[in-house]
C-alpha cells in the first residue's frame, strides 16, 4: 500500500483498518517507512493498532524491532498492546525483543507505558534473564530498579543469578544478590545449587559474594571442590578451600587424597595459615609434601618456614628423608632463632652442623646471654 493509496484511502473515509494483497493495514506500512505523519492521522481517524500483518507483527513490533521510539510512543498513546507476543518459536513480548536489542531507552519506554516484566517466553524465560544472558548491566540495573523478581525460573529452574554465575560475570552477579537473589535450590539441567557452580567453574569472587550473601556450603560442595582438583590444582584453588572452611564446611568429608594435593600446594605456597587448616582438617603430609617443601628452599629461607616445618613434623612428616641440604638450612635458621626444640628435631633427623650455625650462635651469644644457649650447643656438639 503507498502513500497516494492511503490518502485516498482517508478522504473515501472507507474502513481505516482494511488490508492490501499483503494482509497489511495502512498504518502497517506507515510504521514501516517511518512515517508517524501519517500513522498520526490513521490513529485519530481510528485505525486499530492491534492488528498483525501477514507476517504476523502488529505495527508496534515492526517499531520495537526497528528501534523506532518516536513510532513506538505514537502506537502505544493509540492503543497498542505491549503484551502482544511474536508467532514464532520463542513467543516473546516486545520488551523481550527491546532487551534482546540491547536498547535501553526503548526498555525503559515500554516500561513507562507498562509492559509485563513477569512474562515469560515459550522456555519461561523473563526479560531479566535476557539482560543477564546479554551481559546487559545497563538494562539489567534497569529492570531491577522496576521491581522485577530477581528470583524467578525458567522452565528448567534457572534464575538469573544461575546464568549469571555460569557467565561468571561478578558484577551482574553482586547486583542480582544485593537485590535480594535466591542463593538456593538447584536447577534441572545442573543439578547442583548455585554456591556449587561457582566453586566448579573455579570462580573466587563469585564464590566470596554467593558465601557473604548467606549461602551454605555442602558436602555436596566440597566433593564438587575435590572432583575438580583431581585433575589439576590450580592458582586460586587454595583461596576457595579457605573461604569454604570459614563459612563453615565439613572438611573432615573431604577425600585424603584431595586434602593432600591441597597441603603440597598450601606448603609450596610458604601458606601457614591454610597449612595449619589442612593440618587440623585430617590431611597427612606425604613424602611429596617434604620434597615439595624442600623445593621452596632453593633461594632464602623466610618468615614462617620453620612454623610450617614444625607443622608438618608434628602432623607425622617423616624427617628422614627430606635432603641434607635442606635440613641444613634449617638448622641454620633454628640456630638463629634460638629455637631449641627444632634444633634438636634437625640434629636428629641428620642435619649435619656447619660453621654456619656456630656464627649463627656466636652473634647471638654476644647480642644476648639467653637461659638455654647451653643446651643448644650441647645438642649441636659444634
Amino acid at each position: 500500500m503507498k502513500d497516494e493509496e492511503v490518502s485516498r484511502l482517508l478522504h473515501r473515509k472507507s474502513d481505516i483498518s482494511s488490508v492490501d494483497t499483503h494482509r497489511n493495514t495502512a498504518l502497517h506500512k506507515a510504521t514501516i517507512k517511518g512515517n508517524r505523519e501519517i500513522a498520526h492521522i490513521l490513529l485519530e481517524k481510528g485505525a486499530n493498532p492491534r492488528l498483525r500483518g501477514n507476517d504476523g507483527r502488529t505495527p508496534l513490533q515492526i517499531a520495537v524491532q526497528d528501534g523506532n521510539k518516536p513510532m513506538v510512543s505514537l502506537l502505544l498513546a493509540g492503543g497498542a498492546d505491549t503484551s502482544t507476543r511474536s508467532r514464532d518459536h520463542d513467543r516473546l513480548t516486545v520488551l523481550h525483543e527491546a532487551v534482546l536489542n540491547g536498547d535501553e531507552g526503548m526498555v525503559a519506554l515500554l516500561l513507562g507505558a507498562g509492559a509485563d516484566t513477569l512474562a515469560r517466553s515459550k522456555s519461561g524465560l523473563t526479560v531479566l534473564h535476557l539482560a543477564v544472558q546479554r551481559k546487559n548491566i545497563a538494562i539489567l540495573d534497569l529492570l531491577l530498579r522496576t521491581g522485577v523478581e530477581v528470583s524467578a525460573r525458567s522452565n528448567f529452574g534457572m534464575t538469573a543469578l544461575h546464568f549469571a554465575v555460569q557467565h561468571g560475570i561478578v558484577e551482574i552477579v553482586d547486583l542480582l544478590l544485593k537485590a535480594g537473589a535466591d542463593t538456593s535450590g538447584t536447577c534441572s539441567n545442573i543439578t547442583r545449587a548455585i554456591l556449587d557452580e561457582a566453586v566448579t567453574l573455579r570462580n573466587i569472587e563469585t564464590v566470596r559474594l554467593l558465601l557473604k550473601s548467606g549461602a551454605v556450603p555442602s558436602e555436596q560442595t566440597l566433593a564438587c571442590f575435590s572432583k575438580i582438583l583431581s585433575e589439576v590444582i590450580r592458582y586460586g584453588d587454595l583461596e576457595i578451600f579457605d573461604l569454604l572452611v570459614k563459612a563453615g564446611a565439613d572438611t573432615s568429608k573431604m577425600d585424603s587424597k584431595t586434602k593432600g594435593s591441597l597441603l603440597k600446594r598450601a606448603v609450596a605456597l610458604r601458606n601457614i595459615e591454610l597449612v595449619r587448616l589442612l593440618l587440623k582438617s585430617g590431611a597427612v603430609p606425604s613424602e611429596q609434601t617434604l620434597a615439595c617443601f624442600s623445593g621452596v628452599f632453593t633461594g632464602e629461607i623466610r618468615d614462617g618456614d620453620l612454623e610450617i616445618f614444625n607443622l608438618l613434623i608434628k602432623a607425622g612428616a617423616e624427617v628422614s628423608k627430606m635432603d641434607s641440604d635442606t635440613k641444613s638450612k634449617l638448622l641454620d635458621e633454628a640456630v638463629g632463632l634460638g629455637d631449641i626444640e627444632l634444633v634438636g628435631l634437625l640434629l636428629k633427623s641428620g642435619a649435619v652442623p656447619s660453621r654456619r650455625p656456630l656464627t649463627c650462635f656466636s652473634l647471638r651469644v654476644k647480642k644476648r646471654w639467653r637461659l638455654g644457649n647451653i643446651p643448644f650447643a650441647r645438642q649441636s656438639r659444634c
